[in-house]
């Protein structure tokens, strides 16, 4: 198991971060799909490892999806 942290931001606010565990980055993910509220913007990461960011229409990074 994989330690992972999903940083959740509101109006470009830290909100909290969510630690967590998953067998691999797909399923890590899917757990941070299911905390996703609409209008906030999220990033998780595995250690110092960008894995995938939602919400921000201005990233160009190919993890993230707007």
């Amino acid at each position: 198991m994989q330690e992972y942290r999903l940083y959740v931001f509101e109006a470009g606010r830290l909100l909290w971060p969510r630690e967590f565990k998953a067998a691999h980055d797909k399923a890590a993910i899917e757990i941070a799909k299911q905390s996703w509220i609409e209008g906030r913007q999220m990033e998780l990461w595995a250690h110092n490892r960008k894995v995938r960011c939602w919400g921000f229409p201005n990233c160009r990074s190919p993890q993230c999806q707007y």
